[in-house]
């Protein structure tokens, strides 16, 4: 089975260049500013996967609750598999009002950080090859 996938989110305006070493191995999301506009072009051009965000709202809350969503329809069982089931959020809070959203796209653990949280789905149910099991 292939190992657990992770994304991660960047809903700091000041993240800047510190998005270097997560855009080596996993996709990334990140707010679009000004600080920022360096270190996504830069990963485009060489094609790392990095997506950049408008910022929909007024905080990073909002954010997190107005683009959960587009990154989930992105990354979950419909769009590639495996699926993602980790979900590293950088620069935004855990609120009693975005887990409660985030759990409506099936995240059930989570974690909160020095610099924002993590969040993550169960595992997928094994799924039996047809006929297998079956008398």
């Amino acid at each position: 089975m292939p190992a657990d996938l992770d994304v991660v989110w960047i809903v700091d305006p000041n993240f800047g260049e510190r998005g270097l070493t997560c855009a080596h191995s996993t996709p990334v999301w990140i707010v679009e500013s000004e600080a920022n506009a360096a270190f996504i072009q830069r990963c485009q051009r060489s094609g790392r996967s990095v997506i950049s965000l408008t910022t929909n709202g007024p905080t990073a809350e909002a954010w997190l609750l107005n683009h959960i969503d587009t990154i989930d329809q992105h990354h979950n069982e419909f769009s590639q598999a495996p699926p993602y089931r980790h979900l590293q959020v950088i620069g935004g809070p855990l609120t009693s009002r975005v887990e409660a959203w985030f759990r409506e796209f099936g995240f059930d653990v989570f974690t909160e950080g020095i610099d924002g949280f993590r969040c993550s789905k169960a595992a997928p149910a094994e799924i039996s090859p047809l006929g297998q099991g079956q008398a």
